[in-house]
């Protein structure tokens, strides 16, 4: 199936030329990256990253480049995404990007600032993780919610079929 795949994102990418939406790669470029980075297919990859655009305030999308560039072995332009990936909001990008950041710390020995990132890591970890046990409790209480709200409308059918039965029979 991956190179199904592979063709399914190849047309797409020429659909998305021939139709200059630009736009759409930061959409399709990171799977796409990756699943070529997965078939060792560095020079596609290389070519898809220089067409492709990078919102710096996306931490995902950063969070694919400085992966991609990692993976071509070219570690000042992955270390630079994954800093600017710990600028943004996002809590599990920043996550990554900073146990990523540690790891290229230690191989260059440097275990003060492996250290830190490390432990950043792990307070952005638990940081999501309790992001996520609030977004989970909000949609128990938004589904109690709304069956609570299917119940009195139910009961309110009920009632008004009631009333016209016995409007009927009178």
């Amino acid at each position: 199936r991956l190179d199904a795949a592979l063709a399914c994102f190849a047309k797409a990418d020429e659909l998305i030329s021939q139709a200059g939406a630009d736009s759409l790669r930061g959409y399709v470029y990171p799977e796409y990256i990756s699943l070529l980075m997965q078939e060792g297919q560095v020079d596609q990859v290389r070519q898809l990253i220089g067409r492709l655009s990078v919102d710096c305030t996306s931490g995902p999308s950063c969070l694919v480049m400085a992966r991609a560039y990692e993976a071509l072995g070219i570690t000042d332009s992955a270390r630079f995404y994954f800093r600017r990936t710990m600028e943004t909001n996002h809590v599990e990008a920043r996550a990554s990007a900073a146990m990523f950041l540690a790891e290229l710390a230690s191989e260059q020995q440097d275990w003060a600032e492996a250290y830190e990132l490390s432990m950043e890591c792990a307070v952005l970890v638990d940081s999501a993780k309790h992001q996520m046990q609030q977004e989970n409790g909000h949609l128990i209480a938004s589904l109690a919610n709304q069956l609570s709200v299917e119940r009195e409308n139910r009961r309110l059918q009920l009632t008004v079929a009631l009333v016209v039965l016995v409007a009927i029979e009178s």
